[in-house]
């Protein structure tokens, strides 16, 4: 298996009134490199359908900007980390609501929706989701 390479910068993925959402680094990484936006768009959208089909009530998907992968749940899972294909996670499950989240990151800017969709549906489509 061929080992990921992330793109810089912080990056989230999450679901806000049934649409899929990006918060992004764009200023200071992601505007000079597209491409890397999508990629990483890719990675988190195909993980979180991955983890809600293991039975995680997934919330957030996220990478920082030192590469380390997150990922915010509803309910207690009694877990800190769990291993995603060869991922640690850090797990945070004491979730309380988007627009918490996006206030908390305030920082970082909305990818545009085309981008969004454009990515999500070439996940989908080699999920066999589509």
């Amino acid at each position: 298996m061929k080992k990921h390479i992330f793109h810089p910068g912080s990056i989230s993925l999450y679901l806000k009134d049934g649409k899929t959402r990006v918060l992004a680094d764009i200023d200071h990484v992601h505007h000079k490199c597209r491409e890397g936006l999508i990629d990483n768009i890719g990675f988190l959208y195909g993980m979180m359908c991955e983890l809600k089909s293991t039975g995680y009530n997934v919330i957030v998907v996220g990478k920082a900007f030192n590469d380390d992968l997150y990922i915010y749940v509803s309910g207690r899972i009694r877990k800190d980390k769990i291993l995603y294909r060869r991922f640690t996670l850090n797990v945070f499950d004491n979730f309380n609501s988007i627009d918490g989240f996006e206030r908390a990151n305030w920082y970082m800017q909305s990818v545009d929706e085309e981008t969004v969709m454009e990515v999500v549906e070439k996940v989908k489509k080699y999920m066999g989701l589509a």
